[in-house]
């Protein structure tokens, strides 16, 4: 939602990612949402800590502030959600874990980096296609939407990526992603909903 702001508060969108940032578990996944200061909920739902990344670039790319990558920011102590529950509710506290915005976003890329049997991203217990949340509840579903997000998100933020080796590793990424989509997410005519 912060995207819509870009042109007119970019200072707001700013203070909202590094809100946003601190939002993140050490795991890499992120609360799904929360009330201030961090009582949220921690989900298996893996498209949403793509968001991060995906609106950085965008913010970076309009504003020319590459500096807001260097800001260094904590993690979320990791809390596990209970076996057999699909999510968890709580006051989260902040880790001993600090990183960098660039950090974050690079950590929120290699937890969503989960593929499947045809090399696509595992979708967790969500996506956007609400009908299909029960799909990655075991592990196994895959999903051409999020490997689509996925693909265009790193596109973006390789672009302002600050470390070589980071950028290089989010095109081999895209370029793994791009293959399996049109091997198996294709099928003559249209992208599978899957």
């Amino acid at each position: 939602d912060m995207l819509a702001l870009l042109h007119t508060e970019p200072a707001r969108v700013r203070a909202h990612l590094l809100r946003c940032a601190a939002r993140q578990f050490e795991a890499g996944d992120v609360l799904h949402w929360w009330h201030e200061p961090a009582t949220g909920v921690r989900t298996r739902i893996c498209d949403d800590l793509l968001f991060l990344p995906w609106v950085a670039a965008a913010y970076v790319k309009h504003t020319g502030d590459g500096a807001i990558l260097d800001e260094v920011i904590p993690y979320l102590e990791d809390v596990e959600i209970p076996e057999g529950q699909e999510d968890v509710y709580k006051e989260m506290k902040a880790g001993n874990a600090v990183e960098s915005l660039h950090g974050h976003c690079m950590r929120a890329f290699r937890h969503a980096a989960r593929t499947g049997s045809h090399g696509l991203l595992l979708m967790g217990t969500g996506d956007w296609n609400d009908g299909m949340d029960r799909v990655g509840a075991a592990g196994r579903g895959e999903s051409v939407w999020l490997s689509q997000f996925a693909v265009a998100c790193a596109g973006a933020y390789r672009e302002i990526a600050p470390v070589e080796a980071d950028a290089a590793w989010l095109e081999a990424l895209s370029r793994r992603l791009r293959i399996a989509l049109e091997v198996h997410g294709w099928d003559g005519n249209w992208y599978l909903d899957t």
